[in-house]
């Protein structure tokens, strides 16, 4: 019992950080191409 929760826990915490790895990325990718986009504009 104990193994097989302890696992879930495992597998819920590799999702949750697969999962806000994703959005950082999104984020950061947006943020990065977007930044870029304005100063593009701008100048």
């Amino acid at each position: 019992m104990e193994v097989v929760y302890g696992k879930m826990g495992v597998g819920n915490w590799h999702g949750l950080r697969q999962l806000a790895a994703e959005l950082v990325f999104s984020n950061l990718s947006e943020v990065l191409f977007g930044g870029t986009r304005a100063f593009t504009e701008k100048s």
